[in-house]
């Protein structure tokens, strides 16, 4: 079970973690206050200053704006303040950021994860 904590437990989250908590609670409204204090904590490092300059924060930021468990409000918000544009300008950067619907993560949960890791097994990383 996933225990709700406090929120200064999700500063020391790493990206895959927090992305691996958002796939795994999902749309689930048992856990829909973890959830939202993820977003917090998203929302915390993005906004700091030359946040995209780290790896972590460019991956977790691509990865939440196709993120399928972040609310549209919620991703039009990171986007607005990230690049301190105007709502009305929205449309277009969000058109632009999401045209791959994948960045880094896999939010897909259709795949057979047996199957994923079999098929790596049998590729060699320097072929």
């Amino acid at each position: 079970m996933i225990d709700k904590g406090e929120a200064e437990e999700y500063v020391n989250l790493n990206y895959f973690q927090i992305c691996t908590l958002l796939y795994i609670i999902g749309r689930d409204a048992q856990y829909e206050d973890i959830r939202k204090m993820i977003v917090e904590e998203i929302n915390r490092r993005l906004l700091k200053d030359c946040a995209l300059w780290h790896a972590d924060n460019a991956m977790l930021f691509f990865d939440t704006i196709v993120c399928p468990y972040v609310d549209k409000e919620e991703v039009k918000d990171i986007i607005v303040k990230v690049f301190g544009c105007k709502e009305s300008a929205y449309g277009l950067k969000y058109k632009e950021l999401t045209k791959t619907k994948r960045w880094f993560f896999d939010w897909d949960k259709t795949h057979d994860l047996s199957e994923l890791l079999s098929k790596k097994e049998y590729h060699s990383p320097y072929e």
